[in-house]
């Protein structure tokens, strides 16, 4: 990325900006006095930076929050054990400076962060490791409490550089060895939104961009200081400030920066009504996260499902809306998991989906539409074109590579014959015409009695009823 920069304390930008946000947003980014306390209770544990241990949280006082990585390349060995909060440390550490023991056995990103805490005159700091028993039987219920301890804290710290809050292993508060920028208009005047999407673009190719965890953690948090290889830049619920460029303007009230500037998730409140769009617009890109245990996939945005959980009647069930669970069941993934065939492969094998028992008048659906197939899927002449993916990983098309007059290349899905005996349309659907349609989900036997997802979609309704349907009872897993 560069030499670092010869500039380099960010004590005094980031100051500025917590006084300048402290003086101008009040109301938005800071409560008023008459504003609801509801999602601003206080964690169970704090970590006191001055008295060097845990205290509870019920202390008088602001709080920052740490935002990472748990896995950290700057321990010394694979094998060199960090520190975390146990039951059987955790009477202990609540004597004062009884962490200082532990220090070297502490990711270096805490321990930066808990210099920054001391840096700009706070004292207490929360940190998941440190703040969370880790072995505790109940530790889930401080994960449905994300949402008040990241919306709680005066400034929630992003550490997204390659190693935490820094380029280098030897980046320190006061000499964060910032990298030079390798972007073309680094130094040009250019209309902020570019800029601001410059940052964001950065962002979102770190490694803490694709962990899970952190999703929920930056989209409740009111004010984040986002660390980065090349630069360290401010957002808050009403602006974008950064060291250089963006900085706050003492004559003038602080400049908006719209949402659909940054493309982020801002002012995230408690919709008035359950609105299946937000949910939707904020659980789909979390499920492109990466977790390293797929149990962690409820806890790790639980915050968020709790802040929605008021204006969606009778909450949720595993993740989904119940008043739309009929809907909420029909959902897609992102894109293929990777430790399934890639169908692409020219000859790959590839198992098929076996058709069950269904409730269409009681008849095997094996009857109805039956299909005989080679059990192989392959695109024909498959170094002729490739799948095209959007950024969100979703498939739009081909791309031809080599293309040549007179040429047809289509990918084999199945080979094999059918009989149809079900009621099915063979008009064409009309633009403007209005229809009223079932949502479909497909459903397969898992040989355990527990019924689960094969496919989804919409079926006309009187098509679905033409083949007189019955009611029946199914266990989904």
């Amino acid at each position: 990325m560069g030499n670092p920069l010869p500039t380099a304390d960010i004590i005094e930008p980031i100051t500025e900006w917590l006084k300048t946000c402290d003086s101008r947003h009040i109301g938005s980014c800071v409560e008023s006095n008459t504003s609801s306390t509801k999602f601003s209770s206080r964690p169970y544990r704090l970590i006191d930076v001055e008295e060097q241990c845990i205290v509870r949280g019920n202390v008088q006082g602001e709080y920052l929050a740490l935002s990472y990585v748990w896995q950290d390349d700057t321990m010394k060995t694979e094998d060199q054990q960090q520190f975390q909060l146990s039951l059987d440390n955790a009477d202990s550490l609540t004597a004062p400076n009884s962490m200082r023991q532990y220090i070297s056995q502490l990711p270096k990103t805490i321990r930066d962060a808990m210099e920054l805490t001391i840096a700009i005159q706070k004292r207490y700091l929360w940190v998941d490791r440190l703040c969370i028993v880790q072995d505790h039987p109940r530790k889930e219920e401080e994960f449905m409490r994300m949402d008040q301890i990241y919306s709680g804290a005066y400034m929630t710290i992003v550490a997204a550089a390659k190693h935490g809050m820094y380029c280098n292993r030897g980046g320190t508060v006061h000499d964060p060895a910032l990298a030079s920028p390798n972007d073309w208009f680094a130094n040009f005047e250019i209309p902020q939104h570019l800029r601001i999407r410059q940052y964001y673009g950065i962002v979102s190719r770190s490694k803490w961009a694709k962990r899970a965890w952190t999703y929920q953690e930056y989209i409740l948090s009111k004010r984040v200081i986002f660390f980065l290889d090349t630069r360290i830049f401010w957002q808050c619920e009403c602006t974008v400030w950064d060291k250089d460029h963006l900085q706050p303007k003492q004559d003038m009230e602080a400049q908006t920066v719209p949402s659909s500037t940054s493309g982020h998730t801002r002012s995230f409140s408690v919709p008035s009504w359950p609105d299946f769009g937000l949910y939707a617009d904020l659980i789909c890109p979390y499920n492109g996260r990466d977790l390293s245990y797929d149990k962690d996939g409820l806890s790790a945005c639980l915050g968020i499902l709790n802040r929605l959980a008021p204006a969606f009647p009778s909450g949720f069930l595993f993740g989904l809306p119940r008043i739309y669970l009929d809907y909420a069941l029909l959902w897609q993934p992102l894109s293929r998991q990777l430790d399934t065939p890639e169908y692409c492969k020219r000859g790959e094998p590839m198992e098929l989906v076996a058709i069950s028992r269904g409730s269409a008048n009681g008849k095997d659906l094996r009857h109805s539409f039956e299909e005989r197939v080679f059990a192989m899927s392959r695109y024909r002449d498959a170094k002729a074109f490739r799948p095209v993916h959007d950024d969100e990983e979703r498939w739009i098309g081909v791309e031809y590579i080599t293309p040549s007059p007179g040429e047809s290349h289509h990918r084999v899905v199945a080979t094999g014959d059918y009989e149809i005996d079900l009621k099915v349309s063979d008009n064409e659907y009309m633009k403007d015409q209005v229809y009223d349609f079932y949502n479909v989900l497909w459903v397969q036997h898992g040989g355990d009695g527990i019924m689960y997802r094969a496919g989804c979609g919409r079926i006309l309704t009187e098509y679905w009823e033409a083949n007189n349907p019955v009611d029946t009872w199914i266990t989904l897993g």
